[in-house]
């Protein structure tokens, strides 16, 4: 018996490309569709991150008795963004290495231009350790290789002046030259220069001291912000600060933005540019989650946005979505943040200023 033959055949090549060529369409209309959510999803789980973050160091400062905070660093090949959190910790102040630990100090030399903004300098070359009574020798040196770093302040005495740290070389085996700055000294002939062995002889004086040092890292893992989110820092601060007391951070350079809590649970100090030896808030402190590349002006008028704020009287941290601006025309249309402008900038962070938190 014959079988008859199937008149069935394939796709024409000109067939396939018709159909290829209309997924290929559709796939193009359906990219922004799904690209929406997902950037929202990674702008809330970056929030959740850096809530998480902020609270764990909350809370590890409330268990171990010590400042402890979060450092933002910088996202690679960028200053004004972060993409990634550090845990920091407050070392106590070192006062040397010996109950009759002392300083002594044997030249001050002030800069031909020691107005740095108000900040009077000069440097010093001091010895610390151990002095026998009525003498020049040293019998044992205190060791600062280790512990000290620039940005950490010094005290006389326990009073009166604070002189910041700007560099620190080792000059020989037991004298070290100190770069310092100070605020509040009027002339360095009336500073602390009463010891030169050329002319005051032996024997002192000497001062106890104290170096209230930075944050330092701790062993616990960094956190990482997803794909597609970052801490926009630029866009970040606290109100009455930055330039034209915009509430802006500076762009950072060589202080990384940081926020440590007290033992109770407040905020402690926030280090960045404009305080790098950490600053007491008389207000909250702000945080921009928003996009990578669109920074300061684009993250601060896109919606999807969210902030993260401290609360500087209670510590209570809390995420809130980005305010609208509206102008003053009927019907009200969104207006465009002005960067520029502390007003605008209070109104952006609307809702993070007023405590309405939001989940998920």
């Amino acid at each position: 018996m014959m079988i008859p033959r199937s008149n069935r055949r394939g796709l024409t090549l000109l067939e396939l490309l018709v159909v290829v060529f209309i997924l290929s369409i559709l796939l193009a209309v359906s990219i922004p569709i799904f690209r929406v959510p997902t950037e929202k999803k990674a702008i809330r789980e970056a929030a959740r991150s850096v809530s998480a973050a902020l609270g764990m160091a909350r809370t590890r400062a409330l268990e171990t008795g010590r400042p402890y905070g979060v450092r933002f660093e910088r996202l690679g090949g960028t200053s004004q963004g972060s993409g990634r959190l550090s845990f920091v910790t407050v070392p106590p102040p070192y006062a040397g290495d010996y109950d009759s630990s002392r300083l002594r100090i044997g030249t001050i030399t002030p800069y031909n231009n020691p107005d740095f903004d108000g900040e009077l300098r000069a440097t010093w070359t001091v010895r610390a350790g151990v002095f026998p009574p009525a003498s020049d020798d040293l019998t044992i040196a205190d060791d600062w290789e280790s512990i000290l770093r620039k940005g950490d302040i010094l005290k006389l005495n326990q009073q009166g002046h604070e002189y910041r740290v700007i560099d620190i070389q080792q000059s020989d085996a037991d004298t070290w030259t100190l770069n310092v700055g100070c605020k509040t000294i009027l002339d360095w002939l009336w500073g602390p220069r009463q010891y030169n062995p050329q002319t005051n002889g032996t024997g002192g004086p000497d001062y106890s001291y104290q170096f209230f040092r930075q944050p330092v890292p701790t062993s616990s893992s960094p956190v990482l912000l997803p794909d597609g989110a970052v801490v926009d820092i630029t866009a970040s601060g606290i109100p009455n600060i930055g330039v034209n007391q915009l509430g802006l951070f500076k762009q950072p350079t060589d202080t990384l933005v940081t926020v440590t809590f007290t033992p109770s649970g407040l905020v402690d100090r926030v280090w960045h540019q404009d305080k790098p030896q950490g600053e007491k808030l008389l207000d909250s402190v702000f945080f921009l989650i928003g996009k990578p590349g669109h920074y300061l002006s684009d993250n601060m008028n896109d919606l999807d946005n969210l902030w993260i704020s401290i609360n500087y009287q209670t510590g209570l941290i809390t995420t809130a979505n980005m305010a609208v601006l509206y102008d003053d025309g009927t019907p009200p249309k969104p207006k465009k943040v002005n960067v520029n402008s502390p007003t605008d900038i209070r109104a952006a962070r609307g809702y993070a200023r007023s405590g309405e938190s939001i989940r998920g």
